[in-house]
């Protein structure tokens, strides 16, 4: 009898690890799939942009800029993705990330797209800003 009695208990404790185990394997599959998902619809398609070098060569060439002209200036390019309404972030320019840092300037006509702004200043602060189609060097905007 107590043989009987025993296989009973651990019939009742083998059907108690067999739910956990389900139970556990389920929630370890919503969390993996959930974890998917958001990898998946988080991370945006980065297309394939122009270096920073090259959109500094597409504003100098715009400008009509010679290197005597350019040798006491100093040139800057920041590479933004233009967001809802024109707000733009700061795009990491190795990782090609968007950071969590906003552009001063809005630009509403970009919307979605991925720019390049060349500024090139001289000392007395007289500034040139360019706006560079960071996709195809298109010339969007210049002063």
């Amino acid at each position: 009898m107590s043989s009987a009695k025993g296989s009973k208990l651990f019939a009742s404790d083998r059907k108690s690890i067999i739910i956990m185990l389900t139970i556990s394997l389920f929630a370890l599959g919503v969390t993996a799939g959930v974890l998917l998902a958001y990898q998946q619809f988080t991370r945006s398609a980065i297309p394939n942009l122009i270096a920073e070098k090259d959109a500094i060569q597409l504003a100098i060439k715009e400008g009509n800029w010679d290197e005597q002209s350019l040798n006491d200036k100093k040139i800057e390019a920041t590479l933004l993705h233009v967001k809802a309404n024109g707000f733009s972030f700061i795009v990491d320019k190795t990782a090609l990330h968007d950071t969590l840092t906003l552009y001063h300037s809005q630009f509403p006509n970009y919307e979605g797209q991925y720019i390049w702004i060349v500024s090139i200043t001289a000392p007395n602060n007289r500034d040139w800003g360019y706006v560079i189609d960071a996709t195809n060097g298109e010339i969007l905007m210049q002063p």
